[in-house]
């Protein structure tokens, strides 16, 4: 999968990951910056609603990775660590 594939194939899931809790999902990583590899997980940043729980967290990615047939590492954006948090925003694909 390239970027293309993954930012179309995540806005066509969208209507499917708002039932899960998100309000807002991001591509950022390898991937938002073309840069992936064959062995690259794909890095979502999730908005997730104030009552979403860690089992939502877990279904997300699951789901996530069903559909991509790759593994994604899910980051709740409030837990995005300070150092790190600007690049992330700067470099993220919204979707």
């Amino acid at each position: 999968m390239n970027k293309t594939e993954i930012v179309n194939t995540l806005k066509a899931l969208k209507p499917d990951l708002l039932q899960h809790k998100v309000r807002e999902i991001g591509l950022f990583g390898s991937f938002a910056r073309d840069e992936q590899q064959n062995t690259s997980d794909i890095d979502v940043l999730i908005d997730f609603d104030d009552d979403a729980s860690l089992f939502d967290l877990i279904r997300v990615g699951d789901f996530l990775e069903t559909k991509l047939h790759r593994k994604v590492d899910v980051v709740p954006k409030e837990s995005l660590r300070e150092e790190i948090r600007d690049t992330v925003l700067k470099e993220m694909i919204v979707l």
